[in-house]
Protein backbone atom coordinates (compact mmCIF):
# COMPACT_ATOMS: atom_id res chain seq x y z
CA UNK A 1 0.00 0.00 0.00
CA UNK A 2 1.54 3.98 -0.60
CA UNK A 3 0.80 6.71 1.00
CA UNK A 4 -0.85 7.88 -2.45
CA UNK A 5 -3.49 5.29 -1.53
CA UNK A 6 -4.09 6.53 2.00
CA UNK A 7 -3.96 10.61 1.11
CA UNK A 8 -7.06 9.37 -1.77
CA UNK A 9 -8.80 7.38 0.42
CA UNK A 10 -8.39 8.75 4.12
CA UNK A 11 -11.86 10.72 5.60
CA UNK A 12 -12.05 13.51 8.00
CA UNK A 13 -10.95 12.26 11.58
CA UNK A 14 -8.81 9.29 9.94
CA UNK A 15 -4.76 9.05 11.01
CA UNK A 16 -2.61 7.50 8.86
CA UNK A 17 0.39 5.60 10.45
CA UNK A 18 3.97 5.21 7.90
CA UNK A 19 6.32 3.49 9.17
CA UNK A 20 9.87 3.70 8.82
CA UNK A 21 11.62 3.12 5.30
CA UNK A 22 12.12 5.48 2.23
CA UNK A 23 9.02 6.11 0.49
CA UNK A 24 10.18 7.04 -3.17
CA UNK A 25 6.50 8.92 -4.29
CA UNK A 26 4.48 12.44 -5.06
CA UNK A 27 1.75 12.14 -2.75
CA UNK A 28 -1.23 14.52 -3.50
CA UNK A 29 -3.94 14.91 -0.71
CA UNK A 30 -7.62 14.08 -2.40
CA UNK A 31 -9.81 14.69 0.68
CA UNK A 32 -10.18 17.86 3.20
CA UNK A 33 -10.88 16.83 6.98
CA UNK A 34 -13.16 18.91 8.79
CA UNK A 35 -12.68 21.12 11.95
CA UNK A 36 -12.47 19.30 15.11
CA UNK A 37 -11.60 16.33 12.98
CA UNK A 38 -8.72 16.66 10.39
CA UNK A 39 -6.76 13.89 8.53
CA UNK A 40 -3.85 12.92 10.15
CA UNK A 41 -0.22 11.69 8.56
CA UNK A 42 2.08 10.95 10.94
CA UNK A 43 5.66 9.42 10.07
CA UNK A 44 7.42 7.78 13.12
CA UNK A 45 11.15 8.86 14.99
CA UNK A 46 13.56 7.66 16.91
CA UNK A 47 14.42 6.81 20.10
CA UNK A 48 16.48 10.01 19.41
CA UNK A 49 13.76 12.06 18.16
CA UNK A 50 15.29 11.40 14.63
CA UNK A 51 12.92 10.98 11.53
CA UNK A 52 12.81 7.45 10.30
CA UNK A 53 10.11 8.15 7.84
CA UNK A 54 11.29 9.63 4.82
CA UNK A 55 9.68 10.49 1.42
CA UNK A 56 11.90 11.36 -1.13
CA UNK A 57 10.12 11.07 -4.62
CA UNK A 58 13.27 11.92 -6.53
CA UNK A 59 14.54 8.98 -9.26
CA UNK A 60 17.88 7.22 -8.90
CA UNK A 61 20.27 7.93 -11.82
CA UNK A 62 23.69 6.60 -10.36
CA UNK A 63 24.91 4.81 -13.06
CA UNK A 64 24.59 5.09 -16.81
CA UNK A 65 26.65 8.44 -17.34
CA UNK A 66 29.24 8.66 -19.97
CA UNK A 67 31.49 11.42 -21.23
CA UNK A 68 30.02 15.26 -22.79
CA UNK A 69 33.31 15.88 -24.75
CA UNK A 70 30.50 18.53 -27.17
CA UNK A 71 30.23 20.29 -23.37
CA UNK A 72 33.92 20.21 -22.32
CA UNK A 73 36.33 17.78 -20.01
CA UNK A 74 35.27 16.64 -17.03
CA UNK A 75 31.57 16.49 -17.93
CA UNK A 76 29.42 13.78 -18.14
CA UNK A 77 26.09 13.26 -18.95
CA UNK A 78 23.13 11.20 -18.52
CA UNK A 79 20.60 10.73 -21.35
CA UNK A 80 16.70 8.84 -21.40
CA UNK A 81 15.31 10.70 -18.22
CA UNK A 82 11.70 10.49 -18.73
CA UNK A 83 11.20 14.18 -17.27
CA UNK A 84 13.39 16.98 -17.42
CA UNK A 85 15.80 17.07 -14.33
CA UNK A 86 14.87 20.21 -11.99
CA UNK A 87 16.36 18.78 -8.57
CA UNK A 88 19.57 16.88 -8.09
CA UNK A 89 20.60 15.86 -5.05
CA UNK A 90 24.02 14.02 -4.33
CA UNK A 91 23.76 12.06 -0.98
CA UNK A 92 20.49 13.51 0.13
CA UNK A 93 22.33 17.22 -0.48
CA UNK A 94 21.21 19.66 -2.99
CA UNK A 95 23.43 20.44 -6.23
CA UNK A 96 24.03 23.75 -7.86
CA UNK A 97 23.15 24.12 -11.35
CA UNK A 98 23.27 26.82 -13.96
CA UNK A 99 20.70 28.07 -15.21
CA UNK A 100 21.38 28.23 -19.06
CA UNK A 101 24.62 26.85 -21.15
CA UNK A 102 23.55 29.98 -23.04
CA UNK A 103 24.11 33.09 -22.26
CA UNK A 104 23.96 34.22 -19.44
CA UNK A 105 25.99 37.79 -18.96
CA UNK A 106 23.41 39.57 -17.25
CA UNK A 107 23.61 37.85 -14.10
CA UNK A 108 27.24 36.71 -14.44
CA UNK A 109 28.57 40.03 -14.93
CA UNK A 110 28.54 39.72 -10.57
CA UNK A 111 31.89 38.37 -11.19
CA UNK A 112 34.75 39.89 -12.53
CA UNK A 113 36.20 37.48 -14.52
CA UNK A 114 34.62 38.04 -18.10
CA UNK A 115 32.15 35.11 -17.81
CA UNK A 116 29.18 35.52 -19.76
CA UNK A 117 27.60 31.69 -20.23
CA UNK A 118 26.84 28.42 -18.31
CA UNK A 119 29.05 26.48 -20.54
CA UNK A 120 32.11 28.08 -19.48
CA UNK A 121 30.99 27.63 -15.86
CA UNK A 122 30.95 24.03 -16.40
CA UNK A 123 34.25 23.96 -18.06
CA UNK A 124 36.43 25.92 -15.83
CA UNK A 125 39.45 24.99 -14.62
CA UNK A 126 39.29 23.44 -10.63
CA UNK A 127 41.98 26.72 -9.71
CA UNK A 128 39.49 29.33 -11.81
CA UNK A 129 39.41 32.43 -9.77
CA UNK A 130 37.53 35.30 -10.14
CA UNK A 131 36.55 38.85 -8.01
CA UNK A 132 33.31 40.02 -7.64
CA UNK A 133 31.32 43.32 -8.56
CA UNK A 134 29.17 43.09 -5.25
CA UNK A 135 31.62 42.15 -2.81
CA UNK A 136 34.80 40.30 -1.87
CA UNK A 137 37.43 39.73 -4.55
CA UNK A 138 39.64 36.66 -4.85
CA UNK A 139 38.07 33.56 -4.80
CA UNK A 140 38.47 30.23 -6.22
CA UNK A 141 35.27 29.75 -7.94
CA UNK A 142 35.02 26.19 -7.09
CA UNK A 143 35.56 26.31 -3.32
CA UNK A 144 32.27 25.43 -1.41
CA UNK A 145 31.15 24.81 -5.46
CA UNK A 146 32.01 21.07 -5.71
CA UNK A 147 29.60 20.30 -8.68
CA UNK A 148 27.54 22.33 -10.86
CA UNK A 149 24.82 20.46 -13.55
CA UNK A 150 22.38 21.54 -16.20
CA UNK A 151 19.53 19.64 -17.63
CA UNK A 152 17.58 20.34 -21.46
CA UNK A 153 14.91 17.65 -22.36
CA UNK A 154 16.20 13.62 -21.23
CA UNK A 155 19.55 14.69 -20.93
CA UNK A 156 21.22 15.81 -17.96
CA UNK A 157 25.05 17.34 -17.57
CA UNK A 158 26.77 16.83 -14.54
CA UNK A 159 30.43 18.32 -14.14
CA UNK A 160 32.42 17.48 -10.66
CA UNK A 161 35.46 20.29 -9.55
CA UNK A 162 38.07 17.27 -9.74
CA UNK A 163 36.17 15.99 -13.36
CA UNK A 164 35.42 12.25 -11.24
CA UNK A 165 33.14 9.70 -12.69
CA UNK A 166 29.73 10.15 -11.15
CA UNK A 167 29.27 6.29 -12.29
CA UNK A 168 27.80 4.57 -8.53
CA UNK A 169 27.13 7.55 -6.89
CA UNK A 170 23.91 8.32 -4.88
CA UNK A 171 23.10 11.13 -7.43
CA UNK A 172 18.88 11.36 -7.40
CA UNK A 173 16.77 13.77 -10.06
CA UNK A 174 13.52 15.42 -9.75
CA UNK A 175 10.96 16.98 -11.92
CA UNK A 176 9.16 20.36 -12.31
CA UNK A 177 7.55 22.47 -14.69
CA UNK A 178 10.72 24.84 -14.23
CA UNK A 179 13.44 25.01 -12.02
CA UNK A 180 12.27 28.37 -10.64
CA UNK A 181 8.80 30.19 -9.14
CA UNK A 182 6.45 29.42 -5.81
CA UNK A 183 3.78 27.40 -8.36
CA UNK A 184 5.76 24.17 -7.97
CA UNK A 185 4.25 21.53 -9.88
CA UNK A 186 6.40 18.52 -8.37
CA UNK A 187 6.13 19.03 -4.91
CA UNK A 188 6.54 16.09 -2.43
CA UNK A 189 3.08 16.56 -0.80
CA UNK A 190 0.84 18.66 -2.53
CA UNK A 191 -2.10 19.78 -0.50
CA UNK A 192 -4.25 20.36 -3.54
CA UNK A 193 -6.32 22.93 -2.47
CA UNK A 194 -7.50 20.51 0.46
CA UNK A 195 -8.46 21.76 4.03
CA UNK A 196 -7.82 20.36 7.79
CA UNK A 197 -4.98 17.85 7.07
CA UNK A 198 -1.99 17.43 9.40
CA UNK A 199 1.37 16.08 8.76
CA UNK A 200 3.70 15.45 11.07
CA UNK A 201 7.25 13.84 11.83
CA UNK A 202 8.43 13.15 8.47
CA UNK A 203 11.83 13.81 6.96
CA UNK A 204 10.87 14.97 2.61
CA UNK A 205 13.59 15.76 0.65
CA UNK A 206 14.68 15.28 -3.14
CA UNK A 207 11.44 17.37 -5.01
CA UNK A 208 11.42 20.87 -5.80
CA UNK A 209 9.72 21.46 -2.79
CA UNK A 210 8.75 19.55 -0.05
CA UNK A 211 5.27 20.96 0.94
CA UNK A 212 2.75 22.77 -1.25
CA UNK A 213 0.55 24.15 1.34
CA UNK A 214 -2.59 25.77 -1.11
CA UNK A 215 -5.18 24.44 1.11
CA UNK A 216 -6.59 26.26 4.52
CA UNK A 217 -6.26 25.15 8.32
CA UNK A 218 -3.69 22.81 7.49
CA UNK A 219 -0.82 22.07 9.23
CA UNK A 220 2.61 21.07 8.70
CA UNK A 221 4.61 20.34 12.03
CA UNK A 222 7.69 18.71 13.48
CA UNK A 223 9.52 17.59 10.01
CA UNK A 224 12.80 17.65 8.98
CA UNK A 225 13.06 19.52 5.14
CA UNK A 226 15.46 19.75 2.56
CA UNK A 227 16.77 20.47 -0.62
CA UNK A 228 14.65 22.12 -4.07
CA UNK A 229 14.00 25.73 -4.75
CA UNK A 230 12.03 25.91 -1.21
CA UNK A 231 11.15 23.66 1.60
CA UNK A 232 7.29 25.15 2.46
CA UNK A 233 5.07 27.23 -0.56
CA UNK A 234 1.66 28.89 1.43
CA UNK A 235 -0.78 30.27 -0.70
CA UNK A 236 -3.80 29.81 1.34
CA UNK A 237 -5.29 30.73 4.97
CA UNK A 238 -4.91 29.86 8.49
CA UNK A 239 -2.49 27.41 7.78
CA UNK A 240 0.60 26.46 10.33
CA UNK A 241 3.92 25.69 9.60
CA UNK A 242 5.33 24.62 13.19
CA UNK A 243 8.07 23.11 14.88
CA UNK A 244 10.01 21.88 11.77
CA UNK A 245 13.93 21.70 10.90
CA UNK A 246 14.05 23.15 7.51
CA UNK A 247 17.39 23.60 5.49
CA UNK A 248 18.81 23.11 2.12
CA UNK A 249 21.41 20.89 2.92
CA UNK A 250 23.99 22.27 0.19
CA UNK A 251 26.23 19.58 -1.10
CA UNK A 252 29.22 22.01 -1.41
CA UNK A 253 29.88 24.06 1.47
CA UNK A 254 27.98 23.44 4.93
CA UNK A 255 28.91 26.55 6.42
CA UNK A 256 27.10 28.53 5.57
CA UNK A 257 26.31 32.32 7.06
CA UNK A 258 26.98 36.27 6.63
CA UNK A 259 29.56 36.80 5.14
CA UNK A 260 32.26 39.78 5.13
CA UNK A 261 30.83 42.97 2.99
CA UNK A 262 32.57 46.49 3.41
CA UNK A 263 35.87 44.59 4.75
CA UNK A 264 36.88 43.37 1.33
CA UNK A 265 40.00 41.22 2.03
CA UNK A 266 40.02 41.38 5.22
CA UNK A 267 39.23 37.95 7.67
CA UNK A 268 39.47 34.38 7.26
CA UNK A 269 39.24 32.76 3.53
CA UNK A 270 35.96 31.28 4.90
CA UNK A 271 33.85 34.80 4.28
CA UNK A 272 34.66 35.20 0.68
CA UNK A 273 34.05 31.59 0.38
CA UNK A 274 30.68 31.92 2.10
CA UNK A 275 29.76 35.17 0.22
CA UNK A 276 30.75 32.81 -3.15
CA UNK A 277 27.48 30.87 -1.99
CA UNK A 278 24.96 33.44 -2.26
CA UNK A 279 26.43 34.90 -5.92
CA UNK A 280 25.91 30.84 -6.87
CA UNK A 281 22.62 30.87 -5.91
CA UNK A 282 21.50 34.02 -7.43
CA UNK A 283 23.22 34.68 -10.16
CA UNK A 284 24.32 31.19 -11.35
CA UNK A 285 20.82 29.46 -10.83
CA UNK A 286 18.15 32.62 -10.83
CA UNK A 287 17.29 33.37 -14.16
CA UNK A 288 17.74 36.93 -13.07
CA UNK A 289 18.99 39.43 -10.57
CA UNK A 290 16.31 40.05 -8.61
CA UNK A 291 15.67 37.29 -5.97
CA UNK A 292 17.88 34.44 -4.50
CA UNK A 293 16.92 30.97 -5.79
CA UNK A 294 15.98 29.19 -2.06
CA UNK A 295 13.66 30.15 0.59
CA UNK A 296 12.79 28.04 3.74
CA UNK A 297 9.02 29.02 3.89
CA UNK A 298 7.42 31.16 1.62
CA UNK A 299 3.99 33.06 2.13
CA UNK A 300 2.39 34.25 -1.70
CA UNK A 301 -0.43 35.05 -0.56
CA UNK A 302 -3.71 34.08 2.21
CA UNK A 303 -4.43 35.63 5.67
CA UNK A 304 -3.45 34.22 9.35
CA UNK A 305 -1.05 31.83 8.69
CA UNK A 306 1.42 30.96 11.37
CA UNK A 307 5.05 30.25 11.32
CA UNK A 308 5.68 28.90 14.58
CA UNK A 309 8.74 27.32 16.39
CA UNK A 310 10.99 25.81 13.23
CA UNK A 311 14.57 26.06 13.11
CA UNK A 312 15.56 27.79 9.35
CA UNK A 313 19.19 27.48 8.67
CA UNK A 314 22.06 26.22 6.43
CA UNK A 315 19.99 27.65 3.68
CA UNK A 316 21.18 29.14 0.38
CA UNK A 317 18.74 32.40 0.03
CA UNK A 318 16.21 33.38 2.52
CA UNK A 319 14.44 32.08 5.38
CA UNK A 320 11.39 32.75 5.36
CA UNK A 321 9.70 35.30 2.73
CA UNK A 322 6.50 36.77 2.82
CA UNK A 323 4.74 39.26 0.26
CA UNK A 324 3.96 39.07 -3.51
CA UNK A 325 5.45 41.62 -6.19
CA UNK A 326 4.01 40.08 -8.95
CA UNK A 327 0.01 41.17 -8.47
CA UNK A 328 0.79 45.13 -8.21
CA UNK A 329 -2.51 45.64 -8.49
CA UNK A 330 -3.98 43.68 -5.70
CA UNK A 331 -2.66 44.94 -2.71
CA UNK A 332 -3.02 43.43 -0.10
CA UNK A 333 -3.16 39.49 -0.84
CA UNK A 334 -1.37 38.33 2.38
CA UNK A 335 -2.90 39.64 5.60
CA UNK A 336 -2.39 38.92 9.22
CA UNK A 337 0.95 36.59 8.78
CA UNK A 338 2.74 35.69 12.63
CA UNK A 339 6.40 34.62 12.40
CA UNK A 340 7.12 33.83 15.78
CA UNK A 341 9.57 32.27 18.05
CA UNK A 342 11.81 30.47 15.23
CA UNK A 343 15.45 30.04 15.21
CA UNK A 344 16.66 31.73 12.03
CA UNK A 345 20.38 31.65 11.23
CA UNK A 346 22.62 31.10 8.24
CA UNK A 347 21.00 32.11 5.30
CA UNK A 348 23.85 33.14 2.86
CA UNK A 349 21.01 36.18 2.04
CA UNK A 350 18.21 37.11 4.45
CA UNK A 351 16.71 35.65 7.52
CA UNK A 352 13.18 36.98 6.86
CA UNK A 353 12.55 39.04 3.55
CA UNK A 354 9.17 41.19 4.42
CA UNK A 355 7.67 42.73 0.92
CA UNK A 356 5.03 44.32 -0.74
CA UNK A 357 1.78 42.49 -0.79
CA UNK A 358 1.70 41.69 2.89
CA UNK A 359 -0.45 43.93 5.60
CA UNK A 360 -0.75 43.38 9.66
CA UNK A 361 2.12 41.07 9.80
CA UNK A 362 3.95 40.21 13.06
CA UNK A 363 7.37 38.84 13.71
CA UNK A 364 8.01 38.78 17.01
CA UNK A 365 9.70 36.29 19.21
CA UNK A 366 12.24 34.92 17.06
CA UNK A 367 16.19 34.37 17.55
CA UNK A 368 17.74 35.85 14.31
CA UNK A 369 21.46 35.35 13.58
CA UNK A 370 24.16 34.87 11.38
CA UNK A 371 22.94 35.74 7.88
CA UNK A 372 23.87 38.25 5.65
CA UNK A 373 20.77 40.13 6.24
CA UNK A 374 18.66 39.08 9.08
CA UNK A 375 15.63 40.86 8.23
CA UNK A 376 14.96 43.05 5.32
CA UNK A 377 12.56 46.07 4.74
CA UNK A 378 12.14 45.40 0.91
CA UNK A 379 10.34 47.39 -1.98
CA UNK A 380 9.97 50.34 0.06
CA UNK A 381 7.92 52.98 -2.03
CA UNK A 382 6.03 50.17 -4.48
CA UNK A 383 4.06 51.15 -7.00
CA UNK A 384 0.48 50.27 -6.32
CA UNK A 385 0.72 49.52 -2.44
CA UNK A 386 -2.06 50.73 -0.44
CA UNK A 387 -1.22 49.01 2.75
CA UNK A 388 1.87 47.29 4.25
CA UNK A 389 1.84 47.84 8.28
CA UNK A 390 4.69 45.10 9.78
CA UNK A 391 4.92 44.85 13.76
CA UNK A 392 8.35 43.69 14.60
CA UNK A 393 9.08 43.28 18.32
CA UNK A 394 11.09 41.37 20.89
CA UNK A 395 13.43 39.52 18.54
CA UNK A 396 17.27 39.75 19.51
CA UNK A 397 19.40 39.52 16.68
CA UNK A 398 23.42 38.39 16.39
CA UNK A 399 26.06 38.54 14.02
CA UNK A 400 29.81 38.22 14.24
CA UNK A 401 31.44 41.56 14.10
CA UNK A 402 31.90 43.27 11.18
CA UNK A 403 30.15 40.43 8.95
CA UNK A 404 26.52 41.17 7.42
CA UNK A 405 24.01 43.82 8.19
CA UNK A 406 20.88 43.06 10.88
CA UNK A 407 18.22 45.36 9.28
CA UNK A 408 18.15 46.57 5.34
CA UNK A 409 16.26 48.80 3.87
CA UNK A 410 15.51 48.56 -0.22
CA UNK A 411 13.80 51.82 -1.48
CA UNK A 412 12.05 50.20 -4.87
CA UNK A 413 12.54 53.72 -7.02
CA UNK A 414 12.99 57.65 -6.12
CA UNK A 415 9.19 58.13 -7.14
CA UNK A 416 7.73 60.37 -4.70
CA UNK A 417 3.88 60.06 -3.45
CA UNK A 418 3.55 56.91 -3.59
CA UNK A 419 2.44 55.07 -0.45
CA UNK A 420 4.78 54.68 2.36
CA UNK A 421 4.71 51.52 4.74
CA UNK A 422 4.23 51.88 8.33
CA UNK A 423 7.01 49.27 10.36
CA UNK A 424 6.88 49.42 13.66
CA UNK A 425 10.51 47.92 14.82
CA UNK A 426 10.55 48.26 19.16
CA UNK A 427 11.87 46.31 21.95
CA UNK A 428 14.51 44.50 20.11
CA UNK A 429 18.11 43.59 20.78
CA UNK A 430 20.86 44.10 18.36
CA UNK A 431 24.56 42.90 18.49
CA UNK A 432 27.63 42.55 16.28
CA UNK A 433 27.25 42.38 12.30
CA UNK A 434 28.94 45.35 10.07
CA UNK A 435 25.77 47.55 10.79
CA UNK A 436 22.79 47.35 12.40
CA UNK A 437 20.39 49.25 9.68
CA UNK A 438 21.83 49.78 6.70
CA UNK A 439 19.81 50.89 2.94
CA UNK A 440 20.77 50.58 -1.03
CA UNK A 441 20.74 54.25 -1.24
CA UNK A 442 16.59 54.49 -2.68
CA UNK A 443 14.87 55.85 0.64
CA UNK A 444 16.13 59.36 0.88
CA UNK A 445 14.07 61.12 -1.60
CA UNK A 446 10.92 59.94 -0.85
CA UNK A 447 11.42 59.53 3.10
CA UNK A 448 10.49 55.66 2.94
CA UNK A 449 10.49 55.13 6.39
CA UNK A 450 8.82 58.46 8.14
CA UNK A 451 6.10 56.37 8.56
CA UNK A 452 7.54 53.96 10.96
CA UNK A 453 8.90 54.28 14.40
CA UNK A 454 12.06 52.70 15.97
CA UNK A 455 10.93 52.75 19.84
CA UNK A 456 12.96 50.67 22.96
CA UNK A 457 15.17 48.78 20.96
CA UNK A 458 18.92 48.18 22.25
CA UNK A 459 22.06 48.36 19.47
CA UNK A 460 25.58 47.33 20.16
CA UNK A 461 27.53 46.58 17.02
CA UNK A 462 30.39 47.33 15.14
CA UNK A 463 28.11 50.86 13.94
CA UNK A 464 24.64 51.30 14.86
CA UNK A 465 23.55 53.34 11.71
CA UNK A 466 25.24 54.72 8.61
CA UNK A 467 27.72 57.56 8.48
CA UNK A 468 26.37 58.50 4.68
CA UNK A 469 25.81 62.32 5.29
CA UNK A 470 22.38 61.83 4.02
CA UNK A 471 21.45 59.02 5.58
CA UNK A 472 21.95 61.64 8.93
CA UNK A 473 20.86 65.08 6.59
CA UNK A 474 17.45 64.00 5.78
CA UNK A 475 14.00 63.19 7.73
CA UNK A 476 13.81 59.65 5.95
CA UNK A 477 13.09 58.33 9.11
CA UNK A 478 10.18 58.48 11.65
CA UNK A 479 9.89 58.66 15.10
CA UNK A 480 13.52 56.90 16.91
CA UNK A 481 13.40 57.47 20.18
CA UNK A 482 14.16 55.57 23.35
CA UNK A 483 16.92 53.40 22.32
CA UNK A 484 19.45 52.34 23.69
CA UNK A 485 22.67 52.26 21.42
CA UNK A 486 26.23 51.15 22.81
CA UNK A 487 30.10 50.60 21.50
CA UNK A 488 31.86 50.41 19.56
CA UNK A 489 30.66 53.05 16.79
CA UNK A 490 33.84 54.59 15.11
CA UNK A 491 32.00 55.10 12.36
CA UNK A 492 29.25 57.22 13.99
CA UNK A 493 30.22 59.59 16.57
CA UNK A 494 27.82 60.51 19.24
CA UNK A 495 28.49 64.07 18.81
CA UNK A 496 26.85 63.86 14.67
CA UNK A 497 23.44 62.73 15.67
CA UNK A 498 21.01 62.43 12.40
CA UNK A 499 17.89 64.95 12.33
CA UNK A 500 15.56 62.11 12.79
CA UNK A 501 17.64 61.29 16.20
CA UNK A 502 15.09 62.30 19.02
CA UNK A 503 15.83 63.11 22.87
CA UNK A 504 15.59 60.21 24.65
CA UNK A 505 18.22 58.14 22.84
CA UNK A 506 20.65 56.36 25.17
CA UNK A 507 24.12 56.23 24.58
CA UNK A 508 26.65 53.90 26.55
CA UNK A 509 30.38 53.57 26.04
CA UNK A 510 30.64 50.32 27.72
CA UNK A 511 29.64 47.25 26.54
CA UNK A 512 25.35 46.59 26.89
CA UNK A 513 25.70 42.32 27.10
CA UNK A 514 27.61 40.49 28.87
CA UNK A 515 27.77 37.50 26.22
CA UNK A 516 26.43 38.64 23.21
CA UNK A 517 28.86 35.81 21.41
CA UNK A 518 26.98 33.27 23.22
CA UNK A 519 23.35 34.58 22.01
CA UNK A 520 22.55 35.52 25.85
CA UNK A 521 20.71 38.67 25.55
CA UNK A 522 20.03 39.09 29.36
CA UNK A 523 20.27 42.68 30.41
CA UNK A 524 22.34 43.10 33.86
CA UNK A 525 21.32 44.29 37.02
CA UNK A 526 23.43 47.43 36.43
CA UNK A 527 21.95 47.95 32.92
CA UNK A 528 21.11 51.79 31.94
CA UNK A 529 18.14 49.99 29.25
CA UNK A 530 15.82 48.79 32.71
CA UNK A 531 13.24 51.18 32.92
CA UNK A 532 13.90 53.35 30.38
CA UNK A 533 11.67 52.25 27.46
CA UNK A 534 8.50 53.82 26.18
CA UNK A 535 5.26 52.04 27.35
CA UNK A 536 3.71 51.33 24.06
CA UNK A 537 1.43 49.02 25.95
CA UNK A 538 -1.27 52.04 25.80
CA UNK A 539 -1.42 55.36 24.45
CA UNK A 540 2.38 56.68 23.94
CA UNK A 541 3.41 60.39 23.11
CA UNK A 542 6.43 60.57 20.65
CA UNK A 543 7.57 64.18 20.09
CA UNK A 544 4.59 65.58 21.10
CA UNK A 545 2.20 63.16 18.57
CA UNK A 546 0.06 61.33 20.47
CA UNK A 547 -0.30 57.10 18.68
CA UNK A 548 -2.22 54.46 19.62
CA UNK A 549 -0.67 51.06 21.48
CA UNK A 550 1.23 48.44 19.64
CA UNK A 551 0.52 45.05 20.06
CA UNK A 552 2.43 43.87 23.15
CA UNK A 553 2.40 40.10 23.24
CA UNK A 554 4.75 38.82 25.43
CA UNK A 555 5.65 42.07 27.80
CA UNK A 556 5.72 42.04 30.90
CA UNK A 557 6.92 44.34 33.21
CA UNK A 558 9.04 43.58 36.63
CA UNK A 559 9.79 46.77 37.43
CA UNK A 560 7.82 49.90 37.24
CA UNK A 561 8.65 50.87 33.97
CA UNK A 562 9.59 48.24 30.48
CA UNK A 563 13.11 48.02 29.60
CA UNK A 564 14.46 48.85 26.32
CA UNK A 565 15.30 45.67 24.11
CA UNK A 566 13.77 42.50 23.46
CA UNK A 567 14.48 40.69 27.76
CA UNK A 568 12.86 42.35 30.93
CA UNK A 569 15.67 42.16 33.38
CA UNK A 570 14.20 39.87 35.71
CA UNK A 571 11.42 38.24 33.56
CA UNK A 572 13.41 34.69 32.94
CA UNK A 573 14.77 35.79 29.51
CA UNK A 574 11.62 34.49 27.62
CA UNK A 575 11.28 36.61 24.67
CA UNK A 576 7.37 35.63 23.67
CA UNK A 577 5.34 32.95 24.57
CA UNK A 578 3.68 30.64 21.60
CA UNK A 579 0.47 32.70 20.52
CA UNK A 580 -2.68 31.13 19.83
CA UNK A 581 -3.14 29.31 16.93
CA UNK A 582 -7.08 30.93 16.59
CA UNK A 583 -5.74 34.61 16.26
CA UNK A 584 -7.43 36.25 13.08
CA UNK A 585 -6.37 39.99 12.44
CA UNK A 586 -9.71 41.98 11.75
CA UNK A 587 -8.23 45.57 11.48
CA UNK A 588 -5.71 48.07 11.92
CA UNK A 589 -4.37 50.27 13.99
Amino acid sequence: MTIQRAASTAVAGDTVIVQAGEYNEFITNKVSGSAGNPITFSGVRGNNGEWLTTINPSTAIGNGWVTAPEIGAGVYKKTGLPFVACEMTITNSRVPFVFSLGDMSSTLSAYTAGWTTGLQLMTLPSSATTGSTVGPANITFWDGVEALWYASNSICYLRFRDGRNPNGLNIRVAPNASRIGLSAVYPAINFSGKSYIIWENFSVRGAIQCFKMNGNSDIVRSNYLANGEGRVGVTGSSNIVAFNSITTDYYGYKSLGAWNESVRGVGPYTFPVKFNQYLVAKYVMGADQTASYDYGVEIGHGTNNLVLGNHLYQGLGVGVQIGDGANANNYPLIVGTQVVSNNIETQTSIGVLTSEGETMTYIYGNSFSDSDINIRYHHINVGGEISRIIYVFRNTFYLPDRLGQHIYFHGSSTVTGRYLPRYYTYNNSFSGGDGCLEDNGNIYPENAMANSQFLNNAFNGWYFASSDSTWQSTSWMGPFDYNLVGPPKPAYPTSNNPVWWLSHNVTVGSTIWANVAGMNFNLSSNSPAIGQAIDITTNYTINGVTYPPLPSIGFTKVGSAYDMGALEYGAGGTSAPLPPTNLHVVGSP
